[in-house]
């Protein structure tokens, strides 16, 4: 009985996380123009989905930097929904950390 019970617990709390991380997806593109949601979205066979690393160079899609202040919000809700507690707090700070490597390169604000 113990163990029925909490396995309807743990699905019912995958599906509620499900949920929720569909509804901040939608939030996001929802706040997004045409153009934006359209260098937003890929398909999941696009070769552009294993375009990811680490150093700077040039990609496609949307970036932090084209954000409004709601835009940006929405896109840190998905982050924040979508990782751990570390994580997010990892990807929040790897942020902050661009306005200090900007600031040692001289490089002018966004």
């Amino acid at each position: 009985m113990k163990m029925t019970l909490i396995l309807v617990v743990l699905f019912n709390s995958t599906v509620v996380a499900q949920n929720d991380l569909a509804q901040k997806a939608n939030k996001f593109l929802a706040a997004l123009s045409t153009p934006m949601k359209e260098k937003a979205q890929y398909k999941f066979d696009d070769d552009e989905r294993f375009n990811w690393h680490f150093v700077p160079k040039s990609r496609n899609g949307v970036s932090f930097r084209e954000f409004n202040s709601a835009q940006r919000d929405a896109a840190l809700d998905l982050l924040k929904t979508s990782l751990s507690i570390q994580g997010y707090k990892k990807a929040t700070a790897i942020l902050e950390l661009e306005n200090v490597l900007r600031v040692v390169e001289g490089r002018e604000s966004n």
